[in-house]
Protein backbone atom coordinates (compact mmCIF):
# COMPACT_ATOMS: atom_id res chain seq x y z
CA UNK A 1 0.00 0.00 0.00
CA UNK A 2 1.14 3.01 -0.67
CA UNK A 3 3.06 5.09 2.19
CA UNK A 4 0.99 8.24 1.88
CA UNK A 5 -2.34 6.73 1.98
CA UNK A 6 -0.95 5.04 5.27
CA UNK A 7 -0.03 8.29 6.55
CA UNK A 8 -2.91 10.13 6.01
CA UNK A 9 -5.02 7.07 7.61
CA UNK A 10 -2.73 7.45 10.51
CA UNK A 11 -3.54 11.29 10.61
CA UNK A 12 -7.16 10.97 9.77
CA UNK A 13 -7.86 8.48 13.04
CA UNK A 14 -5.45 11.07 15.16
CA UNK A 15 -7.99 13.98 13.64
CA UNK A 16 -10.86 11.86 14.61
CA UNK A 17 -9.56 10.97 18.56
CA UNK A 18 -11.99 12.80 20.94
CA UNK A 19 -10.54 16.06 22.26
CA UNK A 20 -7.79 16.24 24.73
CA UNK A 21 -7.71 18.97 27.19
CA UNK A 22 -10.21 21.72 28.23
CA UNK A 23 -11.88 23.61 25.79
CA UNK A 24 -12.75 27.02 26.11
CA UNK A 25 -15.44 29.64 23.86
CA UNK A 26 -12.29 32.14 23.64
CA UNK A 27 -10.27 29.27 21.77
CA UNK A 28 -13.01 28.24 19.63
CA UNK A 29 -13.42 31.79 18.27
CA UNK A 30 -9.76 31.90 17.83
CA UNK A 31 -9.66 28.92 16.02
CA UNK A 32 -12.74 29.56 13.80
CA UNK A 33 -11.17 33.40 13.05
CA UNK A 34 -7.65 32.24 12.53
CA UNK A 35 -8.65 28.98 10.26
CA UNK A 36 -11.21 31.46 8.25
CA UNK A 37 -8.79 34.32 7.61
CA UNK A 38 -6.04 31.66 6.71
CA UNK A 39 -7.82 29.72 4.08
CA UNK A 40 -9.54 33.29 2.78
CA UNK A 41 -6.16 34.18 2.07
CA UNK A 42 -4.95 31.39 0.56
CA UNK A 43 -2.71 29.83 2.95
CA UNK A 44 -4.40 26.45 3.32
CA UNK A 45 -1.72 24.34 5.30
CA UNK A 46 -2.07 26.91 8.04
CA UNK A 47 -6.27 27.65 7.85
CA UNK A 48 -6.21 23.08 7.81
CA UNK A 49 -4.12 23.67 11.41
CA UNK A 50 -6.72 25.49 12.95
CA UNK A 51 -9.94 24.52 11.43
CA UNK A 52 -8.98 20.64 12.19
CA UNK A 53 -8.34 21.61 16.51
CA UNK A 54 -11.84 23.07 15.96
CA UNK A 55 -12.98 19.99 14.14
CA UNK A 56 -11.89 17.54 16.25
CA UNK A 57 -12.18 19.84 19.89
CA UNK A 58 -15.65 21.44 19.47
CA UNK A 59 -18.03 18.87 18.03
CA UNK A 60 -21.03 21.54 19.23
CA UNK A 61 -19.46 24.33 17.54
CA UNK A 62 -22.14 26.25 15.29
CA UNK A 63 -19.07 26.87 12.96
CA UNK A 64 -18.38 22.70 12.70
CA UNK A 65 -20.43 22.60 9.33
CA UNK A 66 -18.55 25.95 7.81
CA UNK A 67 -15.24 24.72 9.73
CA UNK A 68 -15.25 21.48 7.71
CA UNK A 69 -16.33 22.23 4.06
CA UNK A 70 -13.46 25.40 4.66
CA UNK A 71 -11.36 22.09 6.11
CA UNK A 72 -12.15 19.22 3.70
CA UNK A 73 -11.07 22.40 0.84
CA UNK A 74 -8.42 23.67 2.83
CA UNK A 75 -6.66 19.91 2.46
CA UNK A 76 -8.17 19.15 -1.29
CA UNK A 77 -5.59 22.18 -2.18
CA UNK A 78 -2.97 20.78 -0.50
CA UNK A 79 -3.41 17.24 -1.90
CA UNK A 80 -4.40 15.76 1.39
CA UNK A 81 -7.27 14.16 0.11
CA UNK A 82 -6.59 11.11 2.58
CA UNK A 83 -7.52 13.51 5.50
CA UNK A 84 -10.27 15.47 3.84
CA UNK A 85 -12.03 12.00 3.17
CA UNK A 86 -13.64 11.39 6.87
CA UNK A 87 -14.64 15.13 7.17
CA UNK A 88 -16.79 15.04 3.88
CA UNK A 89 -17.87 11.72 5.25
CA UNK A 90 -19.17 13.61 8.31
CA UNK A 91 -20.55 16.39 6.11
CA UNK A 92 -22.21 14.06 3.95
CA UNK A 93 -23.97 12.34 7.22
CA UNK A 94 -25.11 15.51 8.46
CA UNK A 95 -27.04 17.10 5.52
CA UNK A 96 -27.74 14.12 2.83
CA UNK A 97 -29.82 16.15 1.02
CA UNK A 98 -29.01 19.84 1.42
CA UNK A 99 -26.38 21.73 -0.77
CA UNK A 100 -23.47 21.68 2.08
CA UNK A 101 -23.98 17.54 1.38
CA UNK A 102 -24.00 17.42 -2.35
CA UNK A 103 -21.07 19.47 -2.21
CA UNK A 104 -19.52 17.28 0.16
CA UNK A 105 -20.53 14.34 -1.95
CA UNK A 106 -18.95 15.89 -5.02
CA UNK A 107 -15.30 16.64 -2.93
CA UNK A 108 -15.92 13.25 -2.01
CA UNK A 109 -16.07 11.69 -4.86
CA UNK A 110 -13.19 14.34 -6.12
CA UNK A 111 -10.68 12.66 -3.76
CA UNK A 112 -11.65 9.36 -4.01
CA UNK A 113 -10.53 9.60 -7.51
CA UNK A 114 -7.61 11.25 -6.46
CA UNK A 115 -6.58 8.15 -3.99
CA UNK A 116 -7.93 5.99 -6.97
CA UNK A 117 -11.22 4.98 -5.46
CA UNK A 118 -12.57 4.47 -8.51
CA UNK A 119 -15.42 2.25 -7.79
CA UNK A 120 -16.49 3.83 -4.41
CA UNK A 121 -16.13 7.74 -6.85
CA UNK A 122 -18.99 5.81 -9.00
CA UNK A 123 -20.83 4.92 -6.21
CA UNK A 124 -20.93 8.55 -4.81
CA UNK A 125 -21.40 9.82 -8.19
CA UNK A 126 -24.28 7.23 -8.86
CA UNK A 127 -25.91 7.82 -5.12
CA UNK A 128 -25.89 11.21 -4.72
CA UNK A 129 -27.85 11.40 -8.72
CA UNK A 130 -30.56 9.51 -7.12
CA UNK A 131 -30.95 11.83 -4.33
CA UNK A 132 -34.21 13.48 -3.17
CA UNK A 133 -34.89 16.75 -3.59
CA UNK A 134 -32.49 16.21 -6.59
CA UNK A 135 -29.22 18.31 -6.55
CA UNK A 136 -28.81 21.47 -8.44
CA UNK A 137 -28.09 21.65 -12.04
CA UNK A 138 -24.58 22.91 -11.10
CA UNK A 139 -23.71 19.85 -9.24
CA UNK A 140 -25.14 17.39 -11.51
CA UNK A 141 -22.91 18.81 -13.78
CA UNK A 142 -20.08 18.05 -11.60
CA UNK A 143 -21.16 14.84 -10.79
CA UNK A 144 -21.25 13.70 -14.00
CA UNK A 145 -17.80 14.51 -14.23
CA UNK A 146 -16.57 12.71 -11.35
CA UNK A 147 -18.50 9.45 -12.93
CA UNK A 148 -17.29 10.27 -16.27
CA UNK A 149 -13.74 10.33 -14.59
CA UNK A 150 -14.55 6.79 -12.03
CA UNK A 151 -15.51 5.24 -15.17
CA UNK A 152 -12.36 5.92 -16.94
CA UNK A 153 -10.02 5.05 -13.98
CA UNK A 154 -12.12 1.73 -13.92
CA UNK A 155 -11.63 1.26 -17.75
CA UNK A 156 -14.88 1.87 -18.53
CA UNK A 157 -14.97 4.55 -21.46
CA UNK A 158 -17.29 3.14 -23.57
CA UNK A 159 -19.86 4.12 -20.45
CA UNK A 160 -18.23 7.17 -19.75
CA UNK A 161 -18.84 9.04 -22.81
Amino acid sequence: MNFAILLGLFLASAIAAPPVGPTSDAEETVLWEEGSSHFVEGRFKEASLALSRLWERYPASTHRLEAGLKLSQAWIETGDCALATPVLRALVSAKSTTETGFISRVWLGQCQIKLKQFQRALLTAVETESRRPAPAPEIRARLLVVKARALLGLNESLRAE
